[in-house]
């Protein structure tokens, strides 16, 4: 196993450093606009300001039920400078999943775009922990603090500075809860901690060769690891520039990927398939980018061939989860097999074990994937049961996935 050196304690502490590096440099675009790592810089810090200033302290969860838009990364940074974590919540989730996700975390605080208000007004009275709704966008409601629903302040109303006291997050410390897909019960919190969000990114961009130079067309939503602590985390570390959309459509793809600035698109195997469809319409493909990445779901070998027959390109497939982040990907240079996902990132380990006895199997035997490095989470919010269950005596996370490695 490669041991990843220069990792940095945060993500937090990367992106400032990135901003130190290069503070012109483009860090986001986004509808017409380029916000310069100076840029984003001043929305962090004034995020964070005014989320002390509603109450936000040290250990507080801060929930973000956002869509992709730099207030997200804004409140994202802002809750990490502020000495809070983050509580990721899927933009689709309504009263039931609103309920369990806000009241098992404990939120105390909950950032969202003006439409969703009414979802979380819905809710509120099952939610005693929450006492701030921050809505974001035009039409924000503003309302103090009732017996019957939170305080609502406008998220556009930051301060108009911010101050830093120069306080940076504790590297154990736990800067991210993700819900579990709930597949086998009610979703559980991974707890991931900041180190472990730096460690990964750090391992991701060496593994793909990710720099400065490189522009992420970033479609997929922040709310999801995916987009978040691989799209946004790969490029803070980096320095890089990320073209963030609000969400994915195919022909707003193939239109920004025919204009040759983008150098790498990350995607799931469905965003493929679209793309796939809506270029059979057009007379030109796009030129070659550096790094076309699937995950979140199984790629299909038809869906494999059937782009790098239209685009040219292989895709890079990889294997993670909420709680690990990345584990496996195919090679950056070398043989990409059609549904396989590759082997451990740089610094990472991950093995085959028999379901029963827990011993590793041979080659080309199936049974589950066990992985063990920095980029594995602290474990499960509230449920020390699910968290002893997870691993084994020796530090080996049980994915609950099944797998078999190739003899070769």
């Amino acid at each position: 196993m490669t041991v990843m050196t220069d990792v940095p304690a945060s993500i937090l502490h990367a992106f400032l450093a990135s901003c130190e590096r290069d503070p012109t440099h483009p860090c986001i675009l986004f509808e017409g606009r380029t916000l310069t790592y100076s840029d984003v810089r001043d929305l962090v810090l004034r995020w964070a300001s005014s989320l002390r200033g509603w109450g936000v302290g040290p250990g507080d969860r801060v929930a973000l039920f956002l869509e992709n838009s730099p207030s997200f990364i804004g409140a994202y940074l802002g809750t990490h400078l502020a000495g809070a974590t983050v509580v990721l919540v899927n933009t689709q989730y309504r009263q039931v999943e609103l309920r369990h996700l806000l009241g098992d975390s404990g939120a105390r605080t909950c950032v969202t775009d003006s439409a969703r208000v009414a979802d979380l007004l819905r809710v509120v009275a099952d939610l005693p922990d929450l006492a701030t709704i921050v809505a974001v966008g035009a039409g924000a409601p503003v309302a103090d603090r009732t017996a019957d629903h939170p305080r609502i302040v406008a998220g556009d109303d930051l301060a108009v500075s911010g101050s830093w006291d120069g306080i940076m997050p504790d590297p154990d410390g736990i800067a991210v809860i993700g819900y579990t897909s709930g597949t086998t019960g009610r979703s559980k919190g991974a707890m991931l901690r900041h180190r472990n969000l730096a460690a990964n990114a750090v391992a991701v961009t060496t593994a793909w060769h990710w720099s400065g130079s490189d522009r992420l067309l970033l479609m997929l939503p922040l709310f999801h690891v995916h987009g978040l602590c691989v799209g946004m985390h790969g490029t803070f570390v980096t320095g890089g520039t990320v073209d963030l959309r609000r969400k994915f459509e195919a022909s707003e793809a193939l239109d920004v990927l025919t204009r040759g600035e983008t150098t790498m698109f990350f995607g799931v195997p469905t965003m493929y398939t679209r793309l796939i469809a809506e270029a059979s319409g057009r007379s030109h493909r796009p030129p070659p980018i550096r790094l076309y990445v699937s995950g979140s779901a199984p790629l299909s070998a038809q869906t494999f061939a059937e782009f790098e027959a239209g685009f040219g390109q292989a895709i890079l497939e990889r294997y993670g989860m909420t709680e690990t982040i990345m584990n496996l990907t195919n090679p950056f240079d070398g043989e990409r097999r059609a549904g396989t996902v590759g082997g451990p990132f740089p610094g990472q380990e991950a093995r085959i074990v028999d379901v029963r006895s827990r011993v590793p199997v041979m080659p080309e035997v199936d049974g589950e994937i066990q992985v063990r490095g920095p980029h594995v989470f602290a474990g499960y919010w509230n449920r020390p049961d699910a968290t002893e269950e997870a691993f084994d005596a020796d530090g080996w996370f049980n994915t609950g996935d099944l797998g078999r490695a190739s003899a070769d």
